[in-house]
């Protein structure tokens, strides 16, 4: 595989470059990827301080796209390097048992994602995109908006039947996105094995959508009114 051997170090604190592991009591995580599993020497009250430094660096937007929401952007944590690597991070811990064989990325956002997450544990990358923006034959599905219809697509050949794919967006909401990509996925003869994105939206009724898939999320809000 194209990164045998490499190691990954998790949850680096402020300014930390990867570097040797010190002696005991260093809050790090290394992760020696394909098939040997994490070697862990971290703090659990530290483990569970990482998703609030992520929420911080996810900027919220007062009444967009419309008067009385609050956006939660995610371009900001891209662009923060070190809350993007927790982030990541903490996915590629999640997966690295799991042992997926592709991640598969929604558009836009879930192609950041997936990417990183694909080159971190060695599996191929595939995406969803909006219709008529793949070039080859597609398989499409539908799914309700608040007001009409949408409908993504993926290539016929994106996923192989029998693999076991993580489908990746930045954010679940109602659960109409990702229902639609887990279908595509499953059309092809493939299993989604989780469905996985950064932020949730937990006011709405996205995870009971889903119910029939296993969901994982970073971070939660329980609101998006504007304060």
């Amino acid at each position: 595989m194209a990164n045998q051997g490499r190691t990954w170090y998790l949850f680096f604190h402020d300014n930390e470059a990867p570097k040797a592991r010190s002696a005991e009591g260093t809050e790090r995580m290394r992760i020696v990827t394909h098939g040997l599993r994490p070697d862990i020497n971290i703090k659990s009250s530290r483990e569970k301080q990482m998703p609030e430094h992520i929420k911080k660096s996810i900027r919220e937007i007062p009444n967009f796209p419309k008067e009385g929401i609050l956006f939660y952007d995610v371009t900001t944590l891209f662009a923060d390097a070190v809350a993007f690597r927790r982030a990541i991070d903490m996915l590629v811990y999640r997966y690295i048992d799991k042992k997926p064989d592709m991640f598969i990325g929604v558009e836009a956002r879930g192609f950041l994602i997936a990417s990183t997450l694909a080159y971190a544990l060695g599996t191929g990358v595939a995406i969803i995109r909006k219709p008529g923006k793949l070039p080859y034959k597609t398989y499409k599905e539908s799914y309700d908006l608040e007001y009409g219809t949408d409908s993504m697509e993926m290539h016929i050949d994106a996923v192989k039947p029998g693999q076991n794919v993580v489908v990746v967006d930045d954010l679940l909401a109602t659960g109409g996105t990702f229902e639609a990509a887990a279908k595509l996925v499953e059309r092809a003869g493939a299993t989604a094995q989780e469905l996985a994105c950064i932020v949730e939206l937990t006011f709405l009724p996205g995870r009971q959508k889903l119910s029939k898939y296993s969901v994982h999320s970073l971070v939660s809000y329980a609101s998006e009114e504007v304060k």
